[in-house]
């Protein structure tokens, strides 16, 4: 907290102290021009103290730090950290090839999403092979996470890719020093750095190599000693995919690495923009009995079955139990920044919350427009417990602590708050999701579940399903106490207790 105190001042301090730049940094010069804020001057003539001025404004805008015009602290910081050598704003030249020139990054919500070049590979599947090597793991580590990352994306779009035997491939990956002959040498600070696809009748074509910076030292676990190799070959594709750098901070595409190895919705957006989404069913991994004992992450209800998500998981299940069947999370669900809240589905539509965000899909995993929407633009509290979808009204209700709301079809913002007991009585309150049924809104609490029926009103339950999965007897214990005896009674606890 004490250093949050002190951060948040020192920005306040630069932001008040600081003034435009009088004097022309040359190191910042060459980290502006490296990253595409200048052009490369290769007529000689030097950068004027406007140029630098504006290209320092446009990248302090793009971090999302205050706009100096200067190097101040927070500017210098950002310069200083590692990061891929991908250049923020570029250009491409006559032959395709990656030059700088401004990129119009789309915006949606409140939030910058993904950026996308002309580039793209117009064949089904693509080649891949590893030139060199690191010696921070062994061959076999190295040739296991290419094909890892690989299948991050090749699960949200209809390419396949595959190593080449052969001396040849589409895509060559390498480890290399400094300076390595293909016009970006790498300088303190890039990890690595890749090329969009382009089409060369030349034998030393970049189109879609990813080369890796041999001076760090890589690990092939996200908690070893030295960069997450499988993260930062999982970035790197999307550039050889023909993806530019996201401004969203938690999108695997933002320039500077972490630790995500797991496509965002954001991420999928841009690349589906590109090929569109992935038409092949995904597998079933096996069929299991009993998934979830104790909790989960989120419930919805699509295709005449119950999903329910826990950590990297999907389990299927028919509504009247039996053995369930288990997806990877990541070839079902994309993921938006974070975990996942809530997800309910209306119409062909996937809803999913997260945080303070709301995310709307089509059925192809193509983010809607003006999506993402942060939930307090719409008239809803910061955030909500869960979300379920109405058929029967084409609405949505969120739910939040002892209150619901309600969003109509065509509607932007919600209804005022309603007490949750006078429509769905207090099982709802307590409830960690809920999905329409048979006429019926089955509300889930850890592994018991409620019954509400729509025609009459009443709720029924609790009642374990944890041990036959069997949805359709949640109604078989009656609550004998109506929702309104319920209110009065909550109304006493929270005022006289």
């Amino acid at each position: 907290m004490k250093m949050s105190i002190i951060l948040i001042f020192l920005q306040v301090f630069l932001t008040c102290q600081a003034a435009p730049a009088r004097f022309i940094n040359t190191d910042a010069v060459e980290w502006l021009r490296y990253f595409g804020y200048l052009e490369n001057q290769n007529n000689g003539e030097s950068v004027t103290l406007k140029q630098y001025q504006n290209a320092l404004a446009q990248m302090q805008k793009n971090y999302n730090i205050p706009v100096t015009r200067d190097i101040d602290l927070l500017t210098e910081l950002e310069m200083l950290l590692p990061r891929c050598g991908v250049p923020d704003i570029v250009r491409e030249s006559e032959d395709g090839e990656r030059e700088e020139e401004e990129v119009e990054e789309e915006e949606t919500g409140i939030n910058k999403r993904y950026v996308v070049t002309s580039n793209r590979w117009n064949k089904a599947s693509v080649s891949y092979r590893l030139s060199t090597f690191s010696n921070d793991m062994p061959v076999a580590t190295q040739r296991a996470l290419v094909q890892e990352a690989f299948r991050v994306w090749d699960a949200v779009i209809p390419l396949t890719f595959y190593e080449s035997n052969g001396p040849v491939a589409d895509i060559n990956i390498g480890f290399f020093y400094g300076d390595h002959n293909d016009g970006r040498p790498f300088v303190e600070n890039v990890i690595a750095h890749a090329f969009t696809p382009y089409y060369s009748d030349r034998s030393d074509s970049l189109s879609g190599d990813i080369h890796l910076n041999d001076a760090n030292k890589f690990s092939a676990d996200a908690n070893g000693d030295g960069l997450d190799l499988l993260a930062v070959l999982v970035h790197e594709i999307g550039h050889s995919l023909g993806m530019d750098h996201s401004f969203q901070i938690d999108a695997v595409m933002y320039e500077k690495y972490g630790t995500l190895t797991r496509l965002t919705a954001d991420d999928i957006a841009g690349v589906q923009s590109i090929y569109g989404a992935n038409p092949v069913s995904i597998p079933t991994l096996r069929p299991i009995q009993n998934p979830i004992s104790t909790s989960y992450d989120a419930v919805y209800y699509k295709d005449n079955a119950v999903h329910l998500i826990k950590d990297d998981t999907l389990f299927r299940q028919l509504p009247a139990g039996g053995s369930s069947q288990e997806y990877a999370l990541q070839y079902v669900l994309p993921t938006v920044p974070g975990t996942i809240d809530s997800v309910t589905v209306l119409g062909s539509d996937y809803i999913l919350i997260q945080g303070h965000q709301i995310w709307r899909f089509d059925s192809q995993w193509i983010v809607r427009e003006s999506y993402p929407k942060s939930l307090f633009e719409m008239g809803l509290p910061d955030s909500v417990d869960y979300v379920f979808a109405m058929p029967s009204e084409d609405a949505l209700y969120f739910f939040k602590e002892t209150n619901y709301y309600k969003l109509e079809a065509g509607h932007e913002f919600v209804g005022g708050a309603q007490p949750i007991v006078t429509k769905f009585g207090s099982a709802a309150i307590d409830a960690d999701a809920a999905f329409a049924y048979d006429n019926e809104i089955i509300f889930l609490q850890d592994t018991r579940c409620y019954s509400y029926d729509l025609t009459s009103g009443s709720l029924h339950g609790p009642r374990d399903f944890s041990q036959d999965m069997n949805f359709t007897k949640c109604g078989s214990f009656r609550l004998l106490i109506s929702p309104i005896v319920l209110m009065v009674a909550l109304v006493f606890k929270y005022i006289f207790v």
